[in-house]
């Protein structure tokens, strides 16, 4: 008898922590390449599609899947020598946005950091580098998404509650990478990345493709 009681005691703990682990309990991840937007429109204001195959740098690799594209922009006059990004990047495990952040990701790729503000709903910053005399400029405003939600604002995905317990759940970002000065009017891309980032929300939010 007298084993007996703390037998039932020691099983009824294991049951208690098996129902609250939080490894059994936070769910599949999803596929980041299941939400992603279908291509980029060929024509957005002045703007015009090309087929290219760029990359940006990120910080680190990244520890679980993230799906990302790169659209590159021209305007359709030829006479300007303008050219656009727009960068869409989903996580299935928002941490690991933390690589595409522009402070880190563009340090990561030679550039220095130099502002950011939040612009026209966008957080905007300035990025630089010199080659001989020579300093380019480039600007990244950026849209930070998760279920249900997106702005300008990183402390949407940083200060957000897990999705469930032990796993703090999917996000994105939508960018736009221009250089300075800039020829062509870049408002109507900035349309788009704020547009791509609502529909990413609300997709990650119902789970569906946009």
């Amino acid at each position: 008898m007298k084993l007996v009681l703390p037998t039932i005691l020691t099983l009824c703990c294991a049951a208690v922590l098996f129902l609250l682990d939080p490894t059994r309990q936070r769910g599949s991840m999803i596929d980041p390449g299941s939400l992603a937007p279908s291509a980029m429109p060929e024509r957005v204001g002045p703007w015009v599609r090309l087929d290219s195959d760029e990359t940006l740098p990120h910080a680190y690799p990244p520890h679980n899947l993230v799906w990302e594209r790169v659209t590159t922009y021209q305007p359709a006059s030829t006479e300007s020598g303008d050219a656009a990004f727009v960068h869409v990047i989903i996580a299935q495990d928002r941490r690991d946005l933390l690589a595409y952040e522009p402070s880190y990701a563009m340090r990561a790729g030679g550039w220095s950091s130099e502002s950011a503000e939040t612009t026209d709903g966008l957080n905007a910053s300035q990025h630089s580098r010199r080659e001989g005399l020579l300093k380019e400029t480039l600007t990244i405003e950026t849209a930070y998404i998760l279920p249900g939600v997106w702005g300008p604002d990183r402390s949407i995905i940083d200060d957000a509650h897990p999705h469930g317990s032990g796993w703090p759940g999917p996000g994105a970002m939508v960018q736009l990478l221009t250089s300075s000065p800039l020829v062509q009017d870049p408002s109507s891309l900035r349309d788009l990345v704020k547009n791509t980032a609502a529909e990413l929300a609300a997709a990650m939010d119902s789970g569906q493709a946009p």
